[in-house]
C-alpha cells in the first residue's frame, strides 16, 4: 500500500505541471494577440482648440501680491469680460488683476483692456481707454446702466469697487457720484432689472454671508446705498419671484428661500 501510494503523488505532479504550463502559454498567446491587434481609429473631434494667446497679442500675467501670508485672495483668481467698448462690432478683452498688499509694494498693476483688431490680433488700450487704475480688483459685470448705447463697467476688489462710465470708447470713473463703492472684500457682481423699471440695478457679492442690492434712482447713474448689514437678510432664491421685490429694495424682502 505504501508503494502504491508513493506512485500515485509522484505520478499527479507531471499532470499538475502541465496544467499550469497549459494555462501560462494560453496567457502568452492572448496576450500576443492583443499587442498585435490594431486599436480601433478614433472619431477626431470636429472642434479643436488652439493656445493663440501670445500670437494675439495678450501679454497679461494674473498678479496676486502674495508675499508669505497667505491671503485668501492670494488664492483666488480674477475676473474677465468681453465687451465691446467702442461699438465697433467685435468683442474686446477686459481682464482684471491685483495687486500688492498695503505695505508690501513691488510694483504697479492695472486692469488690462485690449482692442479687438478684426483680424485675431488685440491691442493694449488701457491707457488710451482711462482703465490704467491700480486697484486689487476680483470680479467684473458689464451693463449699460444708464441706456446710453455704451457698455460699463463695475469692478469689484479689494477694500474697494469702482464703475467705469463709457464715454464714447474712454471711461471715467463714477464711483463715488453713483455711490457704488464697496470698501469690503467684493468678490463679484452681476446687473440685473430686477424690478422691471428699464433701468439696470446691481447685485454685489461680497465674501461675506450678506449680499447687496443697489436699486438704480430715476436720475441716471444715481443708486440708492445699500442697507447697513443688519438689516440685511441673505438672498437665497430670489430669482424665483424676483419682480415681486420691494421697490423701495432694503435689500430686500428676502427670507429664506421666499419673499416677503
Amino acid at each position: 500500500m505504501r508503494s502504491e501510494t508513493l506512485s500515485s503523488k509522484k505520478g499527479s505532479l507531471p499532470r499538475s505541471l502541465a496544467l499550469w504550463l497549459g494555462i501560462a502559454i494560453a496567457l502568452l498567446v492572448v496576450g500576443r494577440s492583443l499587442r498585435s491587434t490594431p486599436a480601433a481609429p478614433t472619431a477626431e473631434s470636429p472642434v479643436h482648440f488652439v493656445d493663440i494667446t501670445r500670437s494675439a497679442g495678450i501679454n497679461f500675467t494674473h498678479y496676486t501680491g502674495a508675499f508669505g501670508k497667505r491671503y485668501l485672495p492670494e488664492t483666488m483668481g480674477a475676473g474677465c469680460a468681453f465687451i465691446d467698448y467702442d461699438n465697433d462690432g467685435r468683442p474686446d478683452i477686459l481682464l482684471i488683476d491685483g495687486a500688492d498688499f498695503p505695505g508690501h509694494q513691488t510694483r504697479r498693476t492695472t486692469l488690462k483692456l485690449y482692442h479687438n483688431n478684426g483680424d485675431g490680433t488685440f491691442t493694449d488700450v488701457t491707457a488710451k481707454a482711462g482703465l490704467d487704475v491700480p486697484m486689487y480688483g476680483m470680479g467684473v459685470a458689464v451693463g449699460d446702466y444708464d441706456n446710453d448705447g455704451w457698455d460699463d463697467i463695475y469692478v469689484t476688489g479689494l477694500g474697494e469697487a469702482r464703475l467705469f462710465h463709457n464715454e464714447h470708447g474712454h471711461f471715467r470713473d463714477v464711483t463715488k457720484t453713483a455711490g457704488v463703492n464697496n470698501a469690503g472684500f467684493g468678490a463679484s457682481a452681476a446687473w440685473v432689472d430686477y424690478d422691471r423699471d428699464g433701468k439696470l440695478d446691481l447685485f454685489v457679492r461680497p465674501r461675506r454671508p450678506a449680499q447687496i442690492l443697489l436699486h438704480a434712482r430715476g436720475l441716471p447713474g444715481r443708486y440708492l446705498p445699500p442697507v447697513p448689514q443688519s438689516r440685511q437678510r441673505a438672498l437665497r432664491g430670489c430669482h424665483r419671484e424676483v419682480g415681486h421685490l420691494r421697490s423701495d429694495v432694503e435689500i430686500a424682502g428676502c427670507r429664506g428661500d421666499r419673499l416677503r
